[in-house]
């Protein structure tokens, strides 16, 4: 298996360890209007460069979730941060792995309805240092 165990950094070792990490994850699914999902989906494509340019993987992950929020709700930005956490945990790539702090960013920004883009940026780079110091369970 070539998939990251997120508590070791390197590739699981047991196929029990793998399939409990994936049932916890999978325990955390919520439902989403396929409509606003769709929405969410157009705004990752419209912002997705601009957030590449920002300084770090968990600042991209927040500013997405922020913009997303601006046209969808709460509930859409959790799962599609968990959606994509839970892809990145089966796809067997570890250039793609797991990591519940990706998720906790992407929810942390969609906690915040503000009017712009430069808005989505400041409020993450205010909040984001208390998410990254707290610690994550899977």
């Amino acid at each position: 298996m070539n998939e990251e165990n997120p508590n070791t950094k390197k590739p699981y070792t047991s196929e029990v360890a793998y399939n409990n990490d994936l049932t916890a994850w999978q325990s955390l699914r919520t439902s989403v209007n396929p409509f606003l999902l769709f929405q969410a989906y157009q705004i990752y494509m419209q912002e997705k460069e601009r957030s590449l340019t920002l300084e770090s993987d968990k600042m991209s992950h927040c500013y997405i979730g922020c913009q997303m929020r601006q046209k969808t709700n709460f509930q859409t930005v959790q799962y599609v941060a968990w959606l994509k956490e839970l892809r990145d945990l089966k796809d067997c790539k570890r250039s793609s792995h797991f990591e519940v702090k990706d998720f906790e960013a992407t929810v942390l920004g969609g906690e915040f309805e503000v009017p712009t883009a430069q808005d989505c940026v400041a409020i993450c780079r205010m909040e984001l240092p208390q998410i990254l110091s707290s610690k994550s369970k899977p």
